[in-house]
């Protein structure tokens, strides 16, 4: 849009409403970068009397984000408590030889109100090498939540939720291993078009091998989408969600990001991504896809790690049922900031991240576009002699982060900045052109600068 309004800006004037959907994502890195430029560029085009809708079903700081976009924060309009699906919300429970699904009030978990018995049971698998004999296994979340989703796919469609990349290719590799040491289970592929999956499956052994883990599972209907499937791949499993060619995903927060599938169960294999905890406004996002409006008249979100119910009442186990809880809760989701202003803020570290490294700005400078590792290594051994409590690890992924952002923002302003000199039509664009080139100045200044990185105060 930014596009035609550069190369036909008379139509600024014709344009009477601009929707912005997914209105929470201003602070999810690079990606955050090119919405919140995108929304303050067009802010700058659009004319005065453009009518303006932000939609997010997970923004939890609705008012300033209306300040910024619209200059009046009481214009929000607040759906918390619309369901326009019924959602049932279930936890895996294996104390006795075999399990069950508890259901609870989705306002309330620990009101437990039905359960639905002897749904998991233990079979033994033909024995390999370093490979365990048991599936399930309890208190496993990848495995209860496999077994799980081969039983309830005949029912609807199913989504297998990993914190993960290498988590949902883990399952998909055990998927594929299942079937090949044991026959109690039947295939997804019986119940999908089974010339539909088998021709996506054959697209997945083109790009990525016969013999890899997706591809193998793919075979048997069982379907992996993150961020390193290849994009084309991606699409064709959501066209075949869609139409119900396919019956069975392995996934990761890819499938939140504005992808409308018709799952009816969810299965939450663990909230964790890396060592963090999944957001809860991105939880939230991801269990709206459970029991679609307009595709299912009611869905499932279950969760597959056993010892969260079942040890709930132990010291070591509450943590993980308080985790649960609070994930529920819609009213727990993070606030929406800028990305851009991220790029200021310190490196957090220890206990719930109260002590911080500053760090030269003139240093991160030269970090920026590096791709020597031991430079950033040696940038990180730097940060760990002035405190030696600092981890490399998340310290160059830290400086990593940042790196993103700035690449967006220059990413940005080439796509869309004309540099040449010559008069431009229309008087917005021409500001909008020096406002863009101020700002570029001000970021090259502030990282050439000594001042001190942590300048999160001033820049906001």
């Amino acid at each position: 849009m930014l596009y035609l309004l550069r190369r036909t800006p008379e139509l600024a004037d014709q344009i009477g409403l601009v929707v912005y959907d997914e209105g929470h994502q201003f602070d999810s890195g690079a990606r955050g970068v090119t919405y919140e430029l995108l929304l303050t560029s067009l802010k700058l085009l659009l004319g005065s009397e453009t009518q303006v809708v932000l939609i997010s079903a997970v923004i939890a700081n609705a008012a300033r984000i209306a300040e910024w976009l619209l200059g009046d924060a009481n214009l929000v309009v607040d759906g918390t408590g619309l369901l326009p699906t019924s959602r049932s919300i279930a936890f895996a429970s294996w104390r006795h030889p075999l399990g069950r699904l508890e259901y609870v009030d989705p306002l309330d978990p620990d009101d437990v109100e039905f359960f639905v018995p002897r749904v998991i049971e233990k079979s033994i698998l033909d024995p390999r090498p370093k490979k365990s004999s048991e599936f399930p296994r309890p208190k496993n979340g990848p495995s209860v939540g496999l077994y799980l989703g081969l039983k309830l796919v005949r029912n609807g469609n199913v989504a297998l939720f990993c914190g993960r990349k290498d988590a949902a290719a883990k399952i998909c590799e055990d998927a594929a291993d299942l079937f090949e040491r044991t026959e109690q289970f039947d295939e997804p592929l019986e119940m999908s078009d089974t010339h539909e999956a088998e021709r996506i499956a054959a697209l997945f052994g083109r790009e990525l091998g016969e013999g890899a883990p997706a591809s193998r599972s793919a075979a048997r209907g069982i379907f992996p989408h993150h961020a390193s499937v290849p994009h084309g791949l991606r699409l064709a499993i959501e066209h075949a969600m869609k139409i119900g060619s396919i019956r069975f995903v392995v996934c990761t927060s890819t499938l939140a990001q504005g992808v409308n599938l018709p799952i009816k169960y969810l299965i939450v294999t663990s909230v964790n991504q890396g060592k963090d905890r999944i957001l809860v406004r991105d939880f939230h996002n991801l269990i709206g896809r459970a029991g679609r409006a307009g595709m299912y008249t009611e869905g499932s979100v279950i969760f597959a790690d056993n010892s969260i119910f079942d040890d709930k009442g132990q010291r070591r186990g509450r943590w993980r049922w308080r985790g649960a809880k609070e994930l529920l809760d819609a009213s727990n989701s993070e606030p929406s900031a800028s990305s851009i202003s991220a790029m200021f803020e310190p490196f957090a570290y220890g206990q719930r991240e109260k002590q911080v490294v500053r760090i030269d700005a003139g240093e991160l400078h030269q970090l920026l576009y590096s791709d020597d590792n031991a430079e950033l290594a040696g940038s990180a051994e730097l940060a760990r002699t002035r405190n030696p409590n600092v981890k490399s690890r998340d310290f160059i992924k830290f400086l990593q982060e940042r790196a993103r952002i700035v690449q967006g923002i220059a990413s940005f302003l080439l796509a869309h900045l004309n540099f040449e000199e010559e008069d431009c039509p229309n008087a917005r664009w021409s500001w909008l052109r020096i406002r863009l080139r101020i700002f570029w100045l001000m970021m090259c200044g502030a990282y050439r600068s000594k001042a001190s990185f942590a300048i999160s105060q001033r820049a906001s």
